[in-house]
């Protein structure tokens, strides 16, 4: 269940990836289309927009290169494994009292 939950959030990073690369697309585009009526000027805009795409495609084959990146995400992963444990979460505190307890 933990590997659906990290594909998931791969998938919505390529996902934010194509947002972004489509947001600037379109911005540029209609700036630079009323600023240069040539249409020299729009050739050079579709140029850098393939660049990014590529890169996006290459994260998902490289998804267990990825994993070690984010080595902050896995550490949240394991919170949300015991997410049956959340019912018991209030439980969860006394008990966490009771080591200190014993101790003194």
């Amino acid at each position: 269940r933990v590997r659906v939950r990290v594909r998931a959030r791969v998938r919505v990073r390529v996902r934010v990836a194509v947002w972004t690369s489509g947001l600037g697309l379109g911005t540029p585009s209609p700036s630079s289309s009323p600023s240069s009526s040539p249409s020299s000027s729009p050739s050079p805009p579709p140029s850098p927009p393939p660049p990014p795409l590529p890169p996006t495609t290459t994260l998902p084959p490289p998804s267990p290169t990825p994993l070690p990146s984010p080595s902050p995400l896995p550490p949240p992963f394991p919170q949300t494994t015991p997410i049956p444990s959340h019912a018991t979460f209030p439980t969860s505190p006394p008990p966490l009292s009771y080591p200190p307890s014993s101790s003194p």
